[in-house]
């Protein structure tokens, strides 16, 4: 075989290498040969759309059949998770908007640290507004025989503030949250302050509140906050609730272990 048939030889089969790996990823999500483990998060999976005449006329069946399959790719997750690793190994920064790699690789929210250190605070009024209103339904609900309980979930930054960059600056002497609470409990308004409770009782809890590289509360977290409601609900009711059991905790990353996938 001359040079020339060579190369056109391995021009070929290069070519042909390179087709299979741009269809693989397709035939893997039509086929579904290789089954991953999904990404974590708070988001809702588009389900798969209706093929009916009005839906192609109207163009909905091919938005939604573009966002169910881009969610059904194959490789979709683990691509999302070698991209979010590689954006953290290579530029120390991730890939969710308004996130923040605080100290000791605490991931967070701006929203959180906003909150926490108080440069979104509404004003007095504002919050003397919202508790009358609150106060009010409160009651009308109550002669109907309906409990209004207000729940303050916890931020991150409230419970972990040693992570927040200094960047951010000195702590304001006012939060929403705190402002909140005293007018709350000085009007009688029912709250559950999650925030308090959990940046007081972290270091008795058995698991983290959070973990480093997520920005929502662990499922430990929320069935101890789901347990004290049910429990504020039969104390202002005077009912009996059912019970939350759970027999025990997997945890799928070892403690102190780092990673952005």
């Amino acid at each position: 075989m001359n040079t020339a048939a060579h190369n056109i030889t391995t021009r070929r089969i290069l070519l042909g290498l390179l087709l299979c790996v741009l269809a693989l990823p397709g035939l893997v999500g039509i086929t579904g040969l290789v089954k991953e483990e999904p990404v974590e998060g708070a988001w809702i999976t588009p389900s798969a759309p209706d093929l009916t005449v009005n839906n192609v006329l109207s163009g909905d069946f091919q938005r939604e059949y573009e966002l169910w399959r881009n969610e059904n790719t194959g490789f979709h997750y683990s691509f999302i998770r070698l991209r979010n690793q590689l954006w953290y190994t290579l530029f120390k920064t991730n890939c969710m908007p308004d996130a923040v790699i605080g100290n000791s690789n605490q991931l967070y929210l701006k929203g959180y640290i906003n909150a926490y250190m108080g440069t979104d605070y509404i004003g007095e009024d504002a919050i003397s507004t919202m508790t009358y209103k609150l106060k009010t339904l409160q009651d009308t609900l109550e002669k109907h025989g309906v409990t209004l309980i207000v729940v303050m979930a916890p931020g991150k930054a409230n419970i972990y503030p040693e992570g927040i960059p200094s960047a951010f600056g000195p702590r304001l002497p006012l939060t929403n949250q705190s402002v909140m609470r005293h007018q709350f409990d000085s009007a009688g308004v029912n709250l559950i302050d999650f925030n308090t409770y959990f940046a007081d009782k972290r270091n008795e809890l058995q698991y983290p509140v959070y973990s480093n590289t997520s920005v929502h509360w662990t499922n430990y977290a929320a069935l101890e906050a789901m347990d004290s409601i049910i429990r504020y609900i039969e104390w202002k009711r005077h009912i009996d609730m059912p019970e939350i059991i759970y027999d025990g905790i997997v945890c799928r990353i070892p403690p102190g272990s780092m990673t952005m996938m």
